[in-house]
Parts: structure tokens; sequence; C-alpha cells
């Protein structure tokens, strides 16, 4: 829809969750959970509705997703490869190649910094890591109760 909510249309004719705007614009990145699936996948579409295409899944959920600044990879929350039943972050090319995970402890909703460098999450509060996954910080935050959604500000 357009900013002002003019003009909703729908994108396919499936259920989707939190979407993610490609930094152009002209895709989302979607979580989708199909009837048959006990989890969820990760999943992209062009705004004009073609071209849906799966870019991560797994006997476990992948959610989450969040396009790098440029538009060439995206985070998300899967718990592949995960040691207890903990999401935890992890990177993607844009193509949904390259899956690798990012953080050692648990993690979800990932988010970009603006300018590319971090990637915030949240977890037992909220952390900031390099975008390659190393020097992870937790933020002195406190008294906020649950901090599940975290974003940037420019």
């Amino acid at each position: 829809m357009n900013a002002d909510g003019t003009e909703p249309s729908r994108l396919g004719d499936v259920t989707r969750e939190y979407p993610a705007w490609s930094p152009d614009g002209a895709q989302l990145a979607f979580d989708y959970q199909t009837f048959s699936a006990s989890a969820f996948d990760i999943w992209v579409i062009n705004v004009d509705g073609s071209g849906p295409g799966l870019l991560a899944s797994g006997p476990s959920g992948q959610q989450g997703p969040a396009w790098s600044p440029d538009g060439t990879q995206t985070a998300f929350e899967s718990e592949l490869e995960a040691e207890s039943h903990f999401d935890h972050i992890w990177l993607m090319n844009a193509d949904g190649s390259g899956q690798r995970r990012l953080s050692r402890e648990h993690g979800s909703r990932p988010v970009w910094s603006p300018d590319g460098l971090y990637i915030l999450f949240a977890a037992d509060g909220l952390y900031v890591m390099l975008a390659d996954g190393s020097e992870v910080t937790r933020l002195p935050i406190n008294g906020l109760g649950e901090l599940a959604f975290p974003d940037w500000t420019e």
C-alpha cells in the first residue's frame, strides 16, 4: 500500500509474517510456514507478487529476515546446528546461498545498523556485534521489560 494507507494490494495467496523490505524496495523477505511444515522458512517475493523463492529452510525454524543496507546479505534467526534448542543469528547471501552461523550464544530478530557495520539482536537482553559475528557486546539496558524486536534509527 501507499505510505498513507491507500491502495492496499495482496502479494500472493499465502499468509506471511514479519516482512522485510529490500533496500532497493523491489522485494520483500518474510517468514512463511506451510500447512505441512512444523517450522517457518524464509522466502522472498518481488513487490509485484512475482518470483516467490525459498531462501532458508530446515527442520527447525528460520525467522526474522533482515536485509543488509547494501542488499547483498540477509541476517536471520535459526536453530540450525544449535547445540541447544535456542535460535542463533545466521547470515546468508541475498539469494539464500552461503548460510553461516554468526552468534555463538542464542539470539533472535537481528537488525542491521544503517551503515551495515553492526547487527543488533535480542537474547536475554540486547546485543550488538560486528557484521562478521565478532565483538559481541551486551548493551547495558535494564528495566524496560521484554526487548524482543530491536531496531536502529539513523
